[in-house]
């Protein structure tokens, strides 16, 4: 499923997903933004965004990803902390 992230402008969440070509960004404040890219949306190719943001999941979110990363994030400030 093709995503819509709307979030402050102080993360990277949306570049990832439009860069990605499986969704759509727009800053939380931005009413009217909003409602051209929820347009935008019912209009795209959702089978295929679709597919891109499955893929992407697949390839960066899974546990055991999820645990290479939490785990790489400890060690890397158990060794700044050392």
């Amino acid at each position: 499923m093709p995503v819509l992230v709307v979030t402050d402008p102080n993360t990277d969440v949306g570049k990832v997903v439009e860069e990605g070509g499986f969704g759509y960004w727009c800053e939380s404040n931005d009413v009217n933004q909003f409602i051209k890219l929820m347009r935008k949306m019912i209009d795209c190719d959702r089978k295929s965004m679709g597919e891109r943001a499955y893929q992407y999941l697949n390839d960066n979110y899974t546990s055991e990803k999820v645990y290479e990363i939490i785990i790489k994030h400890i060690e890397e400030k158990r060794n700044f902390n050392e």
